[in-house]
Parts: structure tokens; C-alpha cells; sequence
């Protein structure tokens, strides 16, 4: 028996308990009471079979009590001021469970390690990095050089044919063809999807994503690793 519908209907039975629209789901996600820690549970009943379940349906049970159960967090927290989750005591307060030196460091957004700054500060889209580069012009930086670092994995290892077995070689060779297919696509959808709140181009230097951010959110185009 398929579940997920009765999941739904009960996510969304209104308890009343602050007036109309007070859904179940508003008391799970703690908006309806302003609680910030909540939670909900469900019983598996799994067994002994391969799939645990003992039916490929059984499996659609767990998969759609997940989905309806995440309460979607963007730790990223981007908008159109910048980008970043504000830790700071300013903020969630995060940063005072380290110690005094710790905590006065990643306190101050002038002085934290610059790995750091986005989990601890949300920072302007313009905000300066030690590079010099606009905070959104090294996030682009970043992705790329992901890719880049792919290209000279695969430069390496084309420098190994001849001396390993051919099997081997070329079995890492596709498998390397593979992750850079990977890289470039998620490349690409990441930064359309961050500009979206920055509002700011991809510089000049860099190849432009082939696809719209549409195509990317597309889920007939998703992207299927391997192929």
C-alpha cells in the first residue's frame, strides 16, 4: 500500500491550535510555536529481505515520508545583499561556543580565515578577498578551478601511459572523462543558480555555461553520472 498520500493528509490536517492554518507541519517545523528544535519519527518496519522492505512499492513509503519530512534549509542563505550564514553573535550566535580567542577571530568578518567567512558571515556580494577578487567573482574562480584541477588530474595521468598496463590506464582514463563531464555540468548549474541572487556576470575570462538555469532545473535534464 502506497502511504504517502495519508502522509500528506496528515501533514496538512489543520490543528487549530492558533487559529486556522495551524497544519500539523507548521508544529513539526516549529514554525507555528517559534520553536527552533523539533523533530518526527516514523516506524520503518524493515526486514530480512534484500530490500529490506520485501516489496520494490514498500520502498516509495520511505522515499516519500523523507521528502515530506525535510524542512528545507538553505545553509547557504543567499539573496541579493550576498551570501553566507551569519554565526556571528549578530546572528545565530554560533560562534560563542569556542573559546575567547576563537570566538573573537571568527567573530569579526575582517579578521576570520578566509575559508571560514561564509559559514560564520554573510558577506556582500562585493565584499573584497584576499585575492582582490569580489567575493562574487572568487566564488566563480572557485568552480572553475574545479574544473581545472579535473584537467590537470587528466594531464597527469596521461603522463603514466606506457608505463602501467592497458587496461588499467584506459579504465581511469573514462573514468576521469567522466568526472570532468561532472564538474563542468555542476559547474555551470551552481553559478547560474547563484547569480540568480548576485545579479552580477560571469567575467569575460571564463567560457559562458552552455544551458540556461532552466535547463538545469529541468528534471527531464538531469544530469545521469556515467553517461
Amino acid at each position: 500500500m502506497y502511504l504517502g498520500t495519508l502522509f500528506e493528509e496528515v501533514l496538512s490536517a489543520d490543528t487549530y491550535a492558533n487559529g486556522q492554518g495551524s497544519q500539523v507541519r507548521t508544529v513539526i517545523d516549529g514554525s507555528l510555536h517559534g520553536l527552533s528544535l523539533t523533530g518526527m519519527a516514523g516506524v520503518a518496519n524493515i526486514g530480512t529481505d534484500r530490500n529490506w522492505t520485501g516489496h520494490p512499492f514498500g520502498q516509495a513509503n520511505w522515499y516519500a515520508y523523507g521528502r515530506l519530512a525535510w524542512t528545507s534549509v538553505y545553509y547557504h542563505r543567499a539573496d541579493s545583499t550576498g551570501i553566507g550564514f551569519d554565526r556571528s553573535t549578530s546572528g545565530s550566535g554560533a560562534v560563542s561556543q569556542y573559546h575567547k580567542p576563537v570566538q573573537q577571530q571568527f567573530n569579526d568578518i575582517e579578521k576570520i580565515p578566509e575559508r571560514y567567512l561564509l559559514w560564520f558571515h554573510h558577506a556582500d556580494w562585493d565584499y573584497e578577498l584576499d585575492s582582490g577578487r569580489s567575493l562574487w567573482e572568487g566564488l566563480v574562480h572557485h568552480y572553475y578551478s574545479g574544473v581545472d584541477s579535473v584537467r590537470w588530474i587528466q594531464d597527469t595521468w596521461e603522463s603514466v601511459q606506457g608505463h602501467i598496463d592497458g587496461e588499467r590506464y584506459h579504465h581511469v582514463a573514462k573514468l576521469l572523462e567522466i568526472q570532468e563531464k561532472e564538474a563542468e555540468f555542476w559547474r555551470d548549474a551552481c553559478l547560474l543558480y547563484f547569480q540568480q541572487f548576485s545579479d552580477r556576470p560571469i567575467p569575460d575570462q571564463y567560457p559562458k555555461p552552455e544551458h540556461s538555469l532552466e535547463y538545469y532545473k529541468n528534471p527531464l535534464n538531469k544530469y545521469v553520472p556515467g553517461l
